[in-house]
């Protein structure tokens, strides 16, 4: 999230004339229409545009229907990530902060304690190969469809993928036994806590 030190970041890049918009745009992470958005505000408005906005506009809240569709979903063990990919698949637009935010609400998130600040970059890999697969999921847009793979932690090789119409424990399973068949099984796996590795409400995971 941008602060007051990296609006005015920008205006000062702006200002030299070293960086193109979309230079300036890719080192904040941001897009070239926010850069063009805060310098012309800084035109307009001055150094008073970059300051921080207070914080204390009521938050919006989620419609009853879209709330409702959560729960369900939730119901259903399917993780935050999950929730949100299946919702957008029917063009409902919903934020992984938002969808997080009404599970807390109603005790159905599980509570982890924050991690420490990491002072200095440890870099960690196994030895060996086939000592640990990593996996996950992610939502591909462009393509409505979910992308999993498993990851090799040492050689960094991808063992197995595939593109699915699902974030299942089945089809997890199915592409790690299509990597075992040709890899060989690995010593340990290493995934995150969603639904398709995890029981997360009790019941025992096929995973």
């Amino acid at each position: 999230m941008l602060n007051f030190k990296k609006r005015l970041w920008i205006i000062k890049q702006k200002q030299k004339g070293e960086l193109t918009d979309s230079e300036i745009a890719i080192s904040q992470r941001i897009t070239r229409r926010a850069v063009q958005k805060i310098w012309s505000g800084y035109q307009n408005e001055g150094i008073s545009f970059l300051q921080d906005k207070t914080v204390g506009r009521k938050p919006t809240e989620t419609p009853e229907h879209i709330l409702t569709q959560i729960l369900n979903l939730r119901r259903q063990n399917h993780g935050i990530r999950s929730i949100q990919g299946l919702l957008e698949q029917q063009e409902i637009h919903v934020s992984i902060k938002r969808i997080h935010n009404e599970l807390k609400k109603r005790n159905l998130v599980i509570q982890e304690p924050k991690k420490g600040r990491r002072y200095h970059y440890i870099k960690w890999e196994r030895q060996h190969s086939n000592s640990l697969w990593q996996t996950d999921y992610c939502w591909q847009e462009s393509q409505q469809c979910w992308l999993t793979a498993w990851l090799d932690d040492h050689s960094r090789l991808i063992t197995a993928s595939d593109y699915v119409t699902e974030a299942t424990t089945e089809n997890a399973l199915r592409i790690f036994e299509r990597g075992v068949r040709k890899f060989g099984l690995p010593r340990e796996t290493l995934s995150d806590r969603d639904t398709q590795y995890y029981a997360v409400l009790g019941e025992t995971s096929s995973f």
